[in-house]
């Protein structure tokens, strides 16, 4: 809406400092999927940990 054309860098280490426990793999990919569909078809940048 803003004009981006895709992420350049999404933190993945963000929703690690957000919760109170250790995210756990199932709630990682779906926390990543949502980003990933929320801009498709457009690039989207990950740095993981």
């Amino acid at each position: 809406d803003q004009g981006a054309e895709g992420v350049g860098l999404f933190r993945t280490e963000v929703p690690f400092l957000l919760s109170e426990r250790f995210p756990s793999e199932q709630e990682q990919t779906d926390i990543y999927r949502e980003q990933l569909a929320a801009f498709s078809p457009m690039p989207v940048t990950m740095r993981t940990l």
